[in-house]
């Protein structure tokens, strides 16, 4: 899958690459500069005596639109594409830990990759043009960046129920409002994989109670207890979703540990989640596909 989206985007370039070759062309005989010395379709002769119609020629204004229009187009095509390849290392075949992941929604307040998927394909969409070649460019890119962080955070908002592991409670270090904070990872509601990597998440004195009470009552750690027999359980999280991309005028490309992940130039990724509910639940057993006796086929022609 991974090859076939590669190769998606290479035909995407070839794409543009030929519309830029072909619209040349089109340039040139739209403007009578046609190599072979003849004069161009719509332009008189000089032996017609000028009695042909003409055509008249597309101007550099009209034209230059037109590419820039068919270049957005191919841009915003390659940006789903790099999301698509993204999400496909990040979780089809896990992160090199040996986890397997489900494959990410498309809804992007599902789950943290999913909203990272979706901040690079903005990103790329509205900020991947802007040149950086002069200190005056990348000053106004910073500019843009800053106020894209802004706009998406207001555009990206929602309330949304998550199935997820939380652990790792603890006092939080941060400076807001949540008191305590947690290790969330979001969990596929059909086959409770891991969507993604784990994130920090704050929490309400309230929540970090709750969850410390299930897990002395579910015996959480206990060795004692097998953790196969006891069955498998996970926190149904109500909370409101936020988009919260962090623009940093450093952070220029992903660098060696990619913490936080890198949404494009200028920006890092960041998620808020506002908990306002949480409930554990009881997770069914996984279940095992059966393996159906393969009946040999018998040699008999008269049977």
């Amino acid at each position: 899958m991974k090859t076939n989206a590669i190769g998606g985007a290479a035909r995407v370039v070839g794409v543009v690459a030929a519309s830029l070759i072909l619209s040349g062309a089109g340039a040139g005989v739209a403007f009578g500069q046609d190599t072979t010395g003849e004069p161009a379709r719509g332009q008189p002769s000089e032996h017609s005596g000028g009695s042909q119609a003409v055509t008249p020629p597309t101007s550099d204004q009209e034209m230059i639109a037109k590419l820039k229009k068919e270049l957005e187009q191919a841009r915003a095509e390659i940006a789903a594409l790099k999301a698509r390849i993204a999400e496909l290392e990040g979780t089809e075949n896990g992160a090199g830990d040996g986890v397997v992941r489900s494959v990410l929604p498309i809804d992007p307040l599902s789950c943290p990759p999913s909203m990272l998927v979706e901040l690079k394909r903005r990103h790329e969409r509205v900020l991947g043009a802007f040149p950086v070649a002069t200190p005056s460019q990348r000053e106004r890119l910073m500019e843009e960046a800053e106020k894209w962080c802004r706009d998406v955070a207001r555009e990206l908002r929602g309330k949304r129920v998550w199935l997820a592991r939380i652990e790792n409670v603890g006092a939080s270090t941060g400076a807001g409002r949540e008191a305590f904070a947690a290790t969330l990872t979001a969990l596929d509601e059909t086959t409770h994989r891991p969507l993604g990597e784990p994130v920090r998440i704050g929490l309400a004195a309230r929540f970090a109670e709750r969850i410390r009470a299930v897990e002395r009552e579910r015996r959480v750690g206990d060795a004692e207890i097998d953790p196969a027999t006891r069955g498998a359980w996970a926190w149904e999280v109500t909370a409101i979703v936020s988009a919260a991309p962090v623009f940093d005028a450093e952070r220029t490309e992903i660098g060696v540990f990619n913490s936080p992940a890198f949404v494009g130039r200028y920006v890092a990724f960041g998620i808020d989640l506002e908990v306002v509910g949480l409930t554990d639940i009881d997770l069914p057993p996984e279940k095992k596909v059966e393996e159906k006796p393969v009946k040999t086929p018998s040699l008999d022609p008269g049977r």
